[in-house]
């Protein structure tokens, strides 16, 4: 039997074991979750920082003192938090003591009763006075455990012994009703009691009684064997508890180890975050001082060198003044040209005038005189027709005369004629050539007079026609003169137009020139001072990358 309880008692302190080291695996997860969870809200912390940092390195001009104090204020706000989560876990612990204390129940003795001690806030170590009678006759352990409340949670020993004795009462009311029966059995109540009755009723009575004790006895061993395997496997339990004790303190102090080196370790990391930081702003100052420096530096070399522009400008003005003063004089030069030249191709243009008005008047001369020559060869013509007319008029007449004549001497001969056939023939033949004769003379007269008028029209036209083309040709003269001058004065005012423009030109170019130079050097100095700014920029990176990477290998 020892051997099969020995065996079930070796097989549940393994199982216990098993359970004991899925605790403990469960608690180092925790612990290696916790250190996971601080040292990411140390990075956030410091990536926070560096962020900060960095709006603080892109804004030269920013105070610092408002970063410190947020920074403070972050840092015041965790610390309020952890202190707040001690306190309630403090609380907790102080009110399963106060439960353990008033519990009325519990009737054990001073040496398996646990004490609880307190070093200071934040630690509190139990001892545990153990029987000999679970210990195999070994000295009684004291086993101490700090931990921090923050990290673990276990449940304490006194608790489970506490919740294991709950049947006491029971116990305690046995063993008042067994004194009851010892005091009745006492000799002074049966020489009180004389009568019979009384002592078979009594006898009655404890025999009842006897009956309900062996039960009760037997209820009382009952309980006991069963007490007896609580105790047995409340002994497992405390030793199980033990074992958990002593795990947990080693795991504690390791934890205090490591927080301890942690700690060290942040503030040996925030000495120097902080040293970093005094040589950033040291760096900055001196950066800001170099800046500056470079600044005036680039002034006074700007200042210089615009001066020398400005030198520059002011003689490129007089020369140009001095261009326009000569350019002004060649205008004038080529002004005076051209009014020589159009002195001269006006005298020229006059004199042709001149010829053409002498040659017209030569023309006019001369037609008069032709007109006149005309009008006497009209006139002698006139008067030989005249003459013709009065000499054909006396021919006429005496024609006439002679024919009288002629008629009256032959009028007897005539009478003859008239008798005579051949007289009559004669007669009529001569009357017919005379009248022919005459007609023919006639005819030639008025062709005559109708060709020298035809010739008269003729040559009036044609001196029209002349005196138009001459006045047509003086017009186009006139125009053509004039179209000259135009064209003169255009060319005249194209010339000027084109000085005045490659003047104006000249100066633009300067001016562009001037603003190509200044911006040039504006570009120059900004090129100057970024290039400072990503250095620095760069050599803070390099730094923070430095610091990061300390972090990470921490």
């Amino acid at each position: 039997m020892r051997k099969a309880n020995q065996a079930l008692e070796r097989k549940k302190i393994c199982t216990l074991e098993i359970l004991i080291a899925q605790q403990l695996k469960k608690l180092q997860e925790i612990q290696v979750l916790e250190f996971k969870t601080s040292m990411q809200q140390d990075f956030q912390i410091f990536e926070s920082s560096r962020v900060k940092n960095n709006q603080i390195k892109k804004y030269w001009g920013q105070d610092m003192r408002d970063t410190r104090r947020r920074l403070n204020n972050e840092s015041r706000q965790q610390r309020q938090k952890s202190d707040v989560q001690e306190q309630e876990k403090k609380r907790i612990l102080r009110q399963s003591r106060t439960l353990y204390n008033n519990d009325s129940s519990v009737n054990i003795s001073v040496k398996n009763a646990p004490i609880i001690t307190h070093k200071n806030e934040f630690k509190s170590e139990v001892y545990l006075n153990l029987p000999e009678s679970l210990t195999n006759n070994q000295k009684a352990r004291n086993q101490s455990l700090d931990f921090k409340t923050s990290t673990l949670d276990v449940n304490t020993p006194y608790q489970n012994v506490s919740n294991s004795i709950i049947n006491h009462l029971d116990y305690s009311n046995i063993i008042s009703s067994e004194t009851l029966e010892a005091n009745s059995r006492s000799p002074g109540s049966l020489s009180a009691k004389k009568s019979e009755k009384k002592l078979f009723q009594l006898i009655d009575l404890k025999i009842e009684r006897m009956k309900e004790n062996e039960q009760k006895r037997k209820q009382i061993m009952d309980k006991l064997s069963r007490k007896l395997e609580l105790s047995s496997i409340q002994r497992n339990q405390i030793l199980i508890e033990d074992v958990q004790y002593r795990v947990s303190k080693k795991l504690s102090n390791k934890l205090e180890v490591i927080k301890k080196h942690n700690r060290e370790m942040e503030e040996k990391q925030s000495q120097e975050f902080q040293n970093e930081l005094q040589r950033l702003k040291e760096q900055q100052e001196q950066a800001k001082l170099f800046k500056k420096e470079q600044r005036l530096q680039e002034k006074f070399k700007t200042e210089q060198e615009l001066k020398i522009k400005e030198i520059k400008q002011q003689e490129q003005i007089q020369q140009q003044k001095e261009d326009f003063e000569n350019n002004k004089q060649r205008l004038e030069v080529i002004e005076t040209k051209h009014i020589k030249s159009q002195q001269k191709m006006f005298e020229s243009l006059k004199q042709k005038s001149d010829n053409l008005k002498h040659k017209n008047r030569l023309l006019s001369e001369k037609r008069f005189i032709v007109q006149e020559m005309n009008m006497e060869k009209e006139r002698k013509i006139a008067e030989s027709f005249l003459k013709n007319e009065q000499y054909r008029s006396t021919i006429y007449h005496s024609r006439q005369l002679r024919q009288s004549n002629h008629f009256t001497q032959q009028n007897g001969q005539i009478y003859q004629m008239n008798n005579d056939p051949l007289d009559v023939e004669k007669r009529n033949k001569y009357s017919i050539l005379n009248r022919s004769v005459n007609s023919e003379s006639r005819a030639n007269f008025d062709l005559n007079l109708h060709q020298s008028l035809e010739e008269r029209i003729r040559k009036a036209t044609e001196r029209k026609e002349e005196q138009e083309k001459e006045r047509q040709r003086q017009n186009q003269l006139k125009k053509e003169m004039e179209r000259l001058k135009l064209e003169e004065i255009q060319e005249l005012k194209r010339i000027q137009q084109n000085q005045r423009q490659a003047i104006n030109k000249h100066i633009f170019e300067k001016q562009k020139e001037k603003e190509l130079q200044v911006r040039q050097m504006r570009e120059s100095l900004e090129k100057r001072a970024q290039e400072a700014y990503n250095v620095q920029i760069r050599y803070n990176k390099e730094k923070e990358l430095k610091i990061r990477q300390s972090l990470n290998f921490i």
